[in-house]
């Protein structure tokens, strides 16, 4: 299945035009007319296409069809957007597994005709809802039973153990002693592990269409579940990273006040013990990959942790709780799950494969942050070597390392893919890529033929706290104490709020202006938080439960 077709021959027909006519008017050569009449677009430049253009004064679109997003929306209900922050050398792989993912786990299933447009490190993705859907089905068909699951999670611990052993590497300062020939080797390496890392964990995204949810209503009617029921069956019940990185950050205080710090020596205390405690060495060697995002991003150094343990050691009750609150989860759980089940004379979970979805989803989450953690060293050490700003070097594919290394690639090439966009799409089952007025081209083509026929479960934004929490959510103009312990939903911020922000479990924002006074609340309180959310107030009306993934910067709508 193409996804482009050009459409010379209908022109030349609605203009009464011979292929040598054509060839005389536009002055090119009559074998590449010939060759763009018979849709051959092998070795075409794009300029050719704009001086047709120009000489019969039509559109790029009257000439460029793309025939994958066509034909999705015929078959099932279209293609959606959605819009997030990312730079290309820590996207590409996730994008070029599209059609690499092992059929012996996933059959013949696809992403379908998917894309990605980044220019000045915002990302638009243009999403198959089909596929998707296909692709979910199929995963709950088959790994829907704890055995079959544990054989899909199996496969693919070598890669993530060997991920993580760079990541030390990384971390160490490995990276910044390769030479040219060393570095693009082991950048070679690196992208097949990820690869193959990725080919297994990326149908996660599929769900993001919203097939779980709609699951999830299937199974609630099937066993007549109440609201509160399928909080309880479907909300993760072991600790994820961010809340095992806390736990780690309580006991170290903890230690602290053993030792009856004087106030006015604490700050000072606390750096040293970080500059030289092996356990504070350990920490940061596991934790520095702790604020990689797929745009990059600042990494977990000495004087973050510095900051978090004053914080934890000025509120210590308060943290101390939130630790036990997390260590007695599985137990707290279990218990809950039991109540329910037997409430439903049912033995067994039924919503087991989605809770457990969400703890595999945020254990990618950290294996992708070390992964970007590696590639962005890579980076460092290319700046290093070419002096191109690690800006421009975020849009260097995989296979131009050695080229750029070789001087084939320049910073001015790059500069122009940063200042004017790449898209990266399926044609032919295989992954392409497109710069400049092509890319938008394509971009623009791809927004034309979008529908969105399903209901909008995803909202895209930005991380303004990180952590998670799935829970009934309510508005700003619920009463304080019925937003205890739910999640907060809000156009945006203002002063009369910060009390029901104190006590809620999680805050979505709408806006997308960052504000500074409520990131010093969820920080200070250590409350899942995430803003530019936008539409997700109308789009929730009506519903119950939802979920911040304030590790991603989104929210999604679950029942």
């Amino acid at each position: 299945m193409k996804s482009i077709h050009i459409k010379i021959e209908k022109i030349a027909k609605s203009l009464g035009k011979t292929i040598t006519d054509m060839a005389k008017d536009t002055g090119l050569n009559r074998n590449t007319i010939t060759a763009l009449y018979h849709n051959k677009v092998d070795g075409i430049k794009f300029d050719t296409l704009l001086r047709i253009c120009d000489v019969y004064n039509i559109g790029l679109s009257d000439i460029l069809e793309l025939k994958g997003l066509q034909k999705t929306e015929k078959e099932v209900g279209g293609t959606f957007f959605s819009e997030r922050p990312v730079a290309p050398f820590y996207a590409w792989m996730w994008f070029m597994i599209n059609n690499r993912m092992d059929t012996v786990f996933f059959g013949n299933n696809t992403f379908g005709d998917f894309r990605l447009f980044v220019k000045q490190d915002n990302g638009l993705f243009v999403s198959d809802i089909s596929a998707s859907y296909a692709l979910s089905k199929y995963v709950v068909d088959r790994y829907s039973e704890p055995k079959e699951l544990e054989k899909l999670l199996e496969v693919n611990r070598e890669a993530a153990d060997k991920i993580r052993n760079h990541y030390y590497n990384a971390v160490e300062g490995k990276t910044h002693k390769l030479g040219q020939t060393k570095l693009e080797s082991y950048s070679t390496e690196l992208i097949e592990l990820f690869l193959e890392y990725a080919s297994y964990f990326a149908f996660l995204h599929a769900f993001d269409t919203g097939f779980d949810c709609e699951d999830i209503k299937r199974i609630a009617k099937k066993y007549k579940m109440r609201t509160q029921d399928i909080l309880i069956l479907s909300t993760p019940d072991k600790p994820m990273f961010h809340e095992e990185k806390l736990v780690r950050e309580v006991d170290f205080v903890k230690e602290f006040k053993k030792k009856h710090i004087p106030d006015d020596y604490l700050e000072t205390y606390i750096k040293k013990w970080v500059k030289h405690n092996k356990e504070a060495k350990a920490y940061l060697r596991e934790y520095q990959y702790y604020s990689a995002k797929l745009s990059g991003g600042l990494f977990y150094a000495e004087g973050l942790l510095v900051n978090h343990l004053m914080k934890i050691y000025t509120q210590y009750s308060y943290y101390k709780k939130r630790q036990k609150h997390i260590l007695e989860k599985e137990k707290r759980s279990k218990k809950e799950v039991q109540k329910v089940l037997h409430r439903l004379k049912i033995q067994s979970n039924p919503l087991f494969f989605y809770k457990e979805l969400v703890l595999l989803r945020e254990e990618r989450k950290s294996y992708n942050k070390m992964a970007i953690y590696i590639l962005s060293a890579i980076l460092d050490q290319l700046h290093s070597i070419t002096t191109i700003e690690k800006t421009y070097l975020k849009y260097l594919g995989y296979d131009e390392i050695g080229l750029l290394l070789k001087g084939f690639i320049t910073k001015e090439v790059l500069k122009d893919r940063y200042e004017n966009g790449v898209i990266m799409y399926i044609d032919d089952n295989d992954y392409k890529v497109a710069f400049g007025k092509e890319a938008k081209v394509l971009l623009d083509e791809s927004r034309k033929k979008v529908n969105e026929s399903k209901e909008r479960v995803l909202f895209e934004g930005y991380i303004l706290n990180q952590g998670y929490e799935r829970n009934f959510f309510v508005y700003s103009d619920t009463t304080i104490e019925k937003t205890k312990g739910k999640i907060l939903v809000i156009h945006e911020y203002n002063k009369t709020l910060t009390k029901k922000v104190q006590v809620a479990a999680a805050v979505v924002v709408e806006s997308a202006d960052k504000n500074s006074e409520l990131e010093k609340i969820v920080h200070s309180l250590e409350i899942p938080c995430t803003y530019g959310n936008g539409d997700i107030i109308k789009a929730s009306k009506g519903k119950s439960i939802m979920e911040v993934r304030a590790n991603h910067g989104t929210a999604r709508i679950i029942y």
